[in-house]
């Protein structure tokens, strides 16, 4: 009788973890992915982010045809850079993070709530270095915390492009 009844307890837990793994997956949830965007960068580190210090962001936005754009560091003294030629970013744009000397993260400006429907950029906050809000639902976004979402309604991190230096160039492709 004790051999039925521990088989019976273990099924009980796996019927209602199934149970609320089913209920779960079907509540509305604000996940959305970020849509695809190119992403081909090859930016000098002397020259492109020279002007990107440790603990620092910049942001490139990127022109109507998604070939060029423009360089813009958090630091208000120094000047907007444009990107070389041969340069292709598409989309609304990447945070790049400068966490160390040479450690660079590099983020999709695309909030991640609504995503798919509203694709809001990001705006920098000029109270706080490294803090990113959404325009269309107020939520934030640290750089320096991998993206990580500060205050919601946004569930997600930002989304993160693969990054690495060669050469004396950050090189960011995805």
């Amino acid at each position: 009788m004790n051999k039925y009844f521990s088989i019976s307890k273990l099924g009980l837990f796996f019927g209602i973890l199934a149970t609320a793994v089913s209920f779960t997956a079907c509540v509305k949830d604000n996940k959305d992915v970020v849509p695809y965007a190119r992403i081909d960068l090859i930016l000098d580190l002397s020259t492109d982010l020279s002007h990107l210090g440790p603990q620092e962001t910049a942001t490139i936005i990127p022109n109507a045809s998604g070939i060029g754009g423009v360089i813009r560091f958090s630091h208000p003294k120094y000047p907007e850079i444009p990107l070389g030629a041969g340069q292709i970013l598409q989309g609304n744009g990447v945070i790049i993070y400068r966490s160390d000397v040479y450690e660079y993260e590099v983020y999709d400006i695309t909030c991640t709530f609504q995503a798919q429907t509203d694709y809001c950029r990001l705006d920098r906050s000029e109270d706080f270095e490294g803090l990113y809000v959404c325009p269309c639902c107020d939520s934030k976004f640290l750089v320096q915390n991998d993206g990580f979402v500060f205050e919601g309604p946004a569930a997600m991190p930002l989304k993160r492009y693969p990054a690495y230096i060669q050469n004396n160039a950050l090189i960011v492709r995805n």
